[in-house]
């Protein structure tokens, strides 16, 4: 179903009429998209309308607009309901290291997650440094104090096996 919605989207969003097209925007092979077209067709979702004797136009039906919108609702839902676990498992943390005499180090790119840890660490007035790459590691002296929350997977491969003393902020989800 998801890659029905990527090339619905595709026609609606992109005004893309050709296979081609659909294929290179979605990133779903050729084949695949010349048997999800005449899926969705079949279903209902996609009219086609014959421009000249060569080229055809893929219109989105009602039906079609309809489950694309209902697919976008569901993907939100699923998205905020993570969200919210996250901004649970992180609450949790942040309750457990507050009263204690940590250095607290984010480490990880800059993106969503890193933003939310930030403005709750902000919040409850905690101290914290951010590190983007791990090589900064390297660069910056820790104590035995620091304590270093980690939710990217690349970066958590890296910090396993160390003396490192870190949080995985994503563990158990």
């Amino acid at each position: 179903m998801n890659n029905e919605i990527q090339v619905l989207k595709g026609i609606q969003n992109n005004n893309i009429n050709t296979q081609r097209g659909l294929s290179k925007i979605t990133g779903i092979s050729l084949g695949n998209v010349n048997f999800l077209l005449k899926r969705l067709i079949k279903k209902g979702f996609i009219d086609i309308e014959k421009v000249n004797s060569r080229t055809i136009k893929y219109i989105i039906t009602p039906q079609g607009i309809r489950a694309s919108s209902e697919a976008t609702y569901r993907y939100l839902v699923e998205t905020f309901s993570y969200i919210n676990e996250i901004a649970l498992q992180l609450d949790g943390i942040i309750d457990n290291i507050s009263d204690k005499e940590f250095d607290i180090v984010l480490l990880g790119s800059s993106d969503v997650i890193s933003e939310w840890i930030q403005i709750k660490l902000r919040s409850m007035n905690i101290k914290y440094h951010t590190l983007n790459t791990f090589e900064e590691i390297k660069e910056v002296s820790f104590n035995k104090n620091s304590l270093f929350l980690v939710w990217n997977p690349e970066y958590l491969e890296r910090v396993n096996g160390t003396e490192l003393r870190y949080i995985n902020i994503l563990e158990n989800l």
